[in-house]
């Protein structure tokens, strides 16, 4: 355990740190959607904890909100990242670039994810105060289109969907007496 991994690590050579600036094989464009989508990923349950935390009357609508940010990373990593690791991993079965260019492309992808986690700590704030302002959009939209009770009045001091005296059988489930 502990004793091979004190005489198997060691620091990287300079030389192959200087390789990783070299072309990558791997567009800036595909790097920096990486970094965003690790971003979100990592900070999408966090965020709405937080929201919710803030916002505690909108908890539940803030941790739903979770699912919705951690869906939309994942069709990004999905629909962009995968598929060009896919298209590398084919080109170095054909041959068509060498093993060195392919583990340099997935160590740049792999500290594009590092540098997203990072990244996702400094927008976790920010993040959350948008889930919140989403929550409360959600919250204001579905309280307009509910139908909602009637509630207590002068004329009925008990909301419609509580009977006036205990009733019994069916009629029970539409509030009214036998």
């Amino acid at each position: 355990g502990i004793n091979y991994l004190r005489v198997g690590a060691r620091l990287p050579s300079s030389q192959n740190v200087t390789q990783l600036t070299a072309n990558t094989g791997v567009s800036w464009r595909v790097i920096a959607l990486n970094v965003a989508a690790m971003a979100i990923w990592t900070v999408g349950v966090f965020a709405s904890l937080y929201a919710g935390y803030l916002k505690p009357e909108l908890r539940v609508t803030c941790a739903n909100l979770s699912s919705v940010i951690n869906g939309f990373a994942t069709v990004v990593l999905a629909v962009v990242i995968d598929p060009q690791v896919s298209v590398m991993t084919d080109d170095v079965i054909e041959g068509r670039i060498s093993e060195n260019s392919f583990r340099r492309a997935i160590t740049t992808l792999a500290g594009a994810r590092v540098l997203g986690t990072v990244c996702a700590q400094a927008v976790l704030a920010p993040a959350a105060l948008v889930l919140m302002r989403v929550a409360e959009l959600i919250s204001r939209c579905t309280r307009t289109t509910r139908n909602p009770s009637p509630g207590p009045s002068p004329m009925n001091p008990v909301p419609s969907h509580f009977p006036a005296r205990p009733v019994k059988g069916r009629a029970a489930w539409r509030g009214r007496s036998s």
